[in-house]
């Protein structure tokens, strides 16, 4: 049995085409009107159904370009109708002139009031805001604005502290980093952290243990008193030895200096410089 095969309706794929592309187009713009804030959706690595935020940017700008080309040619291929349409409406006299005018002049003050922020529509606007802003906690906010496109060691200038301790942090955390040159976006996708997890990490001291217990050092024991000399003895490492691992970390001092200036100059806190210094505690087997 041979069946008829329908030939392609091209005007009505085209018109299916305008209503699809404007409904993605009311979607992506819903959306897009509730996002957070750039600086805050990049850096939090903000989803919305597994979409981000430049991904729905995205969608929303390849479909308005797609819904322009549509409807140019729905227009095309409807050309006589419309013209047609439009003489015929014309044609009706004063009345369609008072509605074309009534709608051009409510288009034009509605983009007026728009630019001047005045209401309603400024409160519309501010709704916007207040649910964008709404996303994010004081702990989403980065130190500045697009952080994440820093490298860890233009990110390390920004907070006021050598890459070195940057770096050094980073790795007591189990993130490690190839290159302070990495990008600071690129090095928590490459470890399935946020930038924002990632700058916890930088903000959480290195843990280590107390001296009693396994030769190291602890937060809290009185270091920034102590000058490197004393810190030597009470690491049990030689004042020629302490000098190498200086050196090896960047950092200039004398035996004579208190562990809290030297910290101090290097923008650490004193446990940090003595964190750094110590040496590793043995592993028993």
């Amino acid at each position: 049995m041979n069946r008829k095969i329908k030939k392609f309706n091209l005007r009505a794929f085209i018109s299916l085409s305008v209503v699809f592309t404007f409904l993605i187009m009311s979607i992506t713009g819903t959306v897009l009107y509730i996002v957070p804030p750039g600086r805050v959706a990049y850096w939090t690595n903000w989803m919305l159904f597994g979409l981000s935020k430049s991904q729905w940017s995205g969608i929303h700008t390849v479909f308005a370009l797609l819904f322009l080309i549509f409807g140019g040619w729905h227009l095309y291929y409807n050309w006589k109708p419309f013209v047609s349409y439009v003489k015929a409406r014309l044609q009706q006299g004063f009345a369609l002139r008072q509605e074309m005018l009534l709608s051009a002049v409510m288009t034009m003050a509605v983009i007026t009031m728009t630019l001047l922020q005045w209401p309603p529509f400024s409160t519309i606007i501010d709704l916007g805001e207040d649910i964008s802003n709404s996303w994010a906690t004081e702990q989403d906010q980065p130190p500045i604005p697009h952080a994440e496109r820093l490298t860890v060691a233009e990110f390390a200038q920004a907070l006021d502290l050598p890459a070195q301790v940057v770096v050094q942090r980073l790795q007591a955390a189990g993130v490690p980093v190839p290159a302070d040159t990495v990008v600071i976006q690129d090095l928590a996708a490459a470890n399935g952290l946020s930038p924002a997890e990632l700058y916890r990490k930088i903000q959480t001291l290195p843990r280590v243990m107390k001296a009693s217990e396994s030769g190291h050092v602890s937060p809290g024991g009185g270091y920034g008193r102590m000058t490197l000399a004393e810190l030597a003895k009470k690491i049990e490492l030689s004042p020629e030895k302490l000098m190498q691992r200086m050196r090896e970390h960047g950092i200039e001092a004398t035996m004579d200096e208190k562990i809290r200036d030297v910290a101090m100059r290097h923008q650490m806190l004193p446990y940090e410089l003595v964190a750094i210094l110590a040496p590793e505690p043995q592993k028993s087997d």
